[in-house]
């Protein structure tokens, strides 16, 4: 979720017993659900516990009506990092994106992502997240997944073979010819 959108949140748009969040007016004023997982719900029910916000707003403003402010977000999120020590830069849209990346690499379909961030074009989402080398390196080959296949394919016919003639001379089989060929490349 955008900053802006997680600071207007109000409480009816949390669901619980699904798990989803509604985001009312996303960036184009266009309004999405977005995934609110167990930990999420929990986290926000300790929120709720202790500070029972008032008004309509699940995080209101600390003076005067009306939700928090998106610098106020920001600026809290400056002071916990220095709190923790993180020296690395980091903001409210880079939560954004390492989310978004997250996903991604988790194997969340690209529409599917699309959607949860809110992007009316496909581009934006392509463009907005990053593939790690990682998940590219993990990403298993076309080719050694024929292979392999054609490998197992090639040692059933080879046992079913075996057994065949052996059952039919009454005696193991020593050698029993493999229909694959090598294929050397030079």
């Amino acid at each position: 979720m955008r900053v802006g959108e997680t600071c207007r949140l109000q409480v009816g748009d949390i669901d619980a017993a699904r798990g989803l969040i509604h985001v009312r007016r996303g960036k184009g004023g266009k309004g999405r659900y977005v995934m609110a997982g167990g930990a999420l719900i929990s986290c926000l029910r300790d929120y709720w516990r202790e500070t029972r916000p008032s008004g309509t707003y699940l995080f209101p403003a600390p003076k005067g009506p009306g939700p928090v402010s998106p610098e106020n977000v920001r600026r809290a999120l400056r002071n916990a990092l220095s709190k923790c020590g993180i020296k690395k830069s980091a903001s409210t849209h880079s939560l954004r994106h390492a989310f978004a990346t997250h996903l991604l690499e988790s194997g969340v379909d690209i529409r599917v992502l699309q959607q949860l961030m809110g992007h009316e074009s496909i581009r934006t989402t392509a463009r907005y997240t990053r593939v790690s080398a990682n998940l590219v390196a993990a990403t298993p080959s076309p080719l050694d997944n024929a292979l392999a296949q054609a490998n197992a394919d090639s040692k059933s016919t080879a046992s079913a073979a075996s057994k065949d003639a052996q059952s039919q001379s009454g005696a193991p089989s020593e050698k029993v010819h493999n229909p694959t060929r090598r294929i050397e490349l030079r």
